[in-house]
């Protein structure tokens, strides 16, 4: 928190602290957002004139050439656009817009970047140092690499100290930073995992529309419908004015801690919006994690983060806690025939059954569940 505070005015000046953050296709826990501060006369010149000091060192060994990956040329571009006009050092976007994941100097960028001995990468943020091995091997790609040295500066550094070492050792690349702020990785949330396997079901389901019950295919289409309706994509969620430093402090725990502090926050009250961000490629393939979620599925928790614990889960295809006993704890999903509050577990059943788990269906008999095994397993 100390090193953040010369900008944490600026932060809460812009709110560009924000949690669940989609940025360039890619979803953060929490992240601050640069263009909020470079968009902002004061801060802008704070953060040119704590690079300027940052970086003089370098100054004083010559030219060197900046370089940002093209597909982040809003971010990096414009941090690179300001340390252009602070340092005079000529800038060149590495790799093309369109294309992440496989990085290739074209000749014109060669050539420009070959113009200096030296370069320093730069970008808005490192948190995980992919898009940094990447560029360094276009840099040294080659018989001949176009450049003696490479050097890495970043706004935000949110990597931990040892991954950072290790990091540099690996490429030969020293990185620099203005602020180290360990947000956490990038994650791939619940939320849209659930959304691309509820619109694949809806497809699967008009494949079945001749074969299983029309009342069983009626429940599924209207909920995942449902479902997909409610979606708002592109919201940004960002602080309040006036608790930044709250938001700071639980942002850094949640970086340093996971899913844990991230789930102890889930509950207190219950907040559907957490679960639904929980990262399904590394947190909820952690024993732990599942276990908390199987703990608030079988307490009296609102039906709505009841459903998402359970869609949480199931993307893991962790379904032993449906059973008689949690159906008989939680038989007021059922009380209302009105309600739609239980079509959910028609959902979770289909999905039961399409992964060919018939023990699973048997073992909750007279239930929606059991109802489902009506359903032709899709082979």
């Amino acid at each position: 928190m100390a090193a953040i505070e010369p900008l944490a005015r600026y932060i809460e000046a812009t709110g560009a602290l924000r949690q669940d953050a989609h940025i360039g296709g890619v979803c953060y826990p929490w992240a601050v957002d640069l263009l909020r501060l470079l968009s902002h006369d004061e801060a802008r010149a704070e953060l040119a004139t704590w690079a300027t000091e940052n970086l003089a060192d370098l100054t004083d060994r010559g030219r060197w050439c900046l370089v940002y990956p093209a597909e982040r040329h809003q971010r990096a571009g414009a941090w690179a656009e300001l340390l252009r006009t602070t340092l005079r050092w000529p800038v060149v976007g590495v790799g093309r817009r369109a294309s992440a994941h496989f990085r290739q100097l074209t000749e014109l960028q060669r050539c420009h970047i070959a113009e200096s001995p030296r370069v320093v990468v730069v970008d808005a943020a490192i948190r995980t140092g992919k898009t940094l091995r990447s560029i360094v091997s276009a840099l040294r790609r080659g018989p001949r690499p176009i450049v003696d040295e490479i050097f890495a500066f970043y706004a935000f550094d949110g990597l931990f100290q040892r991954p950072r070492e290790e990091l540099e050792s690996s490429l030969g690349v020293k990185v620099r930073s203005l602020f180290r702020l360990p947000l956490g990785a990038p994650t791939k949330p619940v939320g849209e995992h659930c959304r691309r396997r509820l619109r694949d079901t809806l497809a699967e389901i008009e494949a079945l529309e001749g074969e299983a019950p029309p009342v069983w295919i009626d429940v599924l289409r209207t909920y995942c419908k449902k479902k997909l309706a409610r979606v708002h994509l592109g919201k940004k969620r960002s602080s309040a004015v006036g608790d930044v430093a709250d938001h700071l402090r639980q942002a850094l725990n949640e970086g340093q801690r996971g899913t844990e502090a991230r789930l102890e926050q889930s509950c207190h009250p219950p907040k559907v919006s957490l679960v639904k961000h929980l990262d399904v490629e590394y947190a909820l393939s952690e024993p732990r994690t599942r276990n908390v979620l199987r703990g608030f599925l079988c307490n009296s928790m609102p039906p709505d983060f009841i459903e998402w614990c359970a869609l949480a889960l199931a993307t893991q295809k962790d379904y032993d806690w449906l059973d008689s006993d949690w159906l008989a704890l939680h038989k007021r999903l059922f009380t209302n025939s009105a309600s739609p509050r239980w079509q959910f577990l028609a959902c979770i059943s289909y999905w039961i059954k399409q992964q060919g788990d018939d023990e699973q269906v048997r073992r909750v008999p007279g239930s929606p569940h059991q109802t489902c095994s009506n359903f032709p397993r899709r082979d």
